[in-house]
């Protein structure tokens, strides 16, 4: 079975979808996280950066 990339996975989500994740993500970082969760975070981040990247015009 193929393995999965994480990152891909979070660029093929809804926007709406990884704001929510993001939003999530902060509240929980407030009351400690684990790595895992730190590294899913900045996963979501980079991927909702280059979304808006993508939108904006050269």
């Amino acid at each position: 079975m193929p393995k999965r990339d994480p990152l891909k996975q979070l660029a093929a989500l809804p926007e709406d979808t990884l704001l929510e994740l993001l939003h999530f993500i902060r509240i929980s970082a407030k009351k400690g996280m684990s790595r895992d969760m730190q590294h899913i975070a900045a996963e979501a981040t980079f991927a909702q950066e280059a979304r808006t990247r993508k939108r904006r015009p050269s």
